[in-house]
């Protein structure tokens, strides 16, 4: 009897473990089709995944100075980057933020999330009054499907979202690269289906 106590305590915690498993299973499933496919622009695509790939760098070193140095080069990278993009965004596509509408220093943003590239990448977008009350935007909710235009944002670190450059609300490592967030002007949103 005393063996197959043993055996059903260890029954016991493969059927935890596998538990565990599943669950995990499960709720990549559900991320992953909650995204779906992936339909953004090649600038989007090029642009996220670099700022992944710094990340990627920044989590692979295990010496304080070696993240620094990946910090201060996804910073510069980032900022080359809007420069020569003409700090231009055109159909960039996400999905709107539980934040969703605020109103912050007088400017009303919307703040839409991408997370195509296994990472999230946050887009502060500060909409003008008009956009703002139409009815496309104001009907939008949690987690609908939106393709974005505009600009890059460079902001001021007096604006509370920005300092120097678009990437990181503030001047730290962890929100430069492990919650990348950026500060742009939108043109347009317009909720999608697809």
């Amino acid at each position: 009897m005393f063996d197959w106590m043993k055996e059903q305590k260890w029954w016991g915690v493969i059927v935890g473990l596998a538990g565990l498993f599943a669950l995990q299973a499960y709720d990549e499933f559900r991320d992953s089709l909650r995204w779906g496919h992936d339909p953004r622009p090649p600038a989007q695509v090029q642009f996220e995944s670099t700022l992944v790939y710094f990340l990627d760098q920044y989590n692979g070193a295990w010496r304080g100075a070696t993240k620094a140095e990946v910090c201060r080069r996804a910073w510069q990278w980032t900022r080359v980057y809007t420069w020569t993009a003409g700090m231009k965004i055109k159909d960039w596509r996400g999905r709107v933020d539980p934040a969703g509408i605020v109103e912050h220093s007088g400017k009303i943003e919307l703040v839409i999330v991408s997370k195509f590239s296994g990472m999230r990448i946050w887009y502060y977008g500060h909409l003008p009054r008009d956009i703002a009350k139409s009815s496309a935007v104001a009907d939008l909710r949690t987690w609908d499907k939106v393709v974005f235009s505009g600009r890059f944002n460079w902001g001021l670190w007096a604006q509370g979202l920005a300092f120097q450059a678009p990437l990181g609300t503030k001047l730290s490592e962890s929100n430069i690269l492990e919650e990348s967030a950026l500060l742009i002007e939108l043109d347009t949103v317009n909720k999608i289906e697809n």
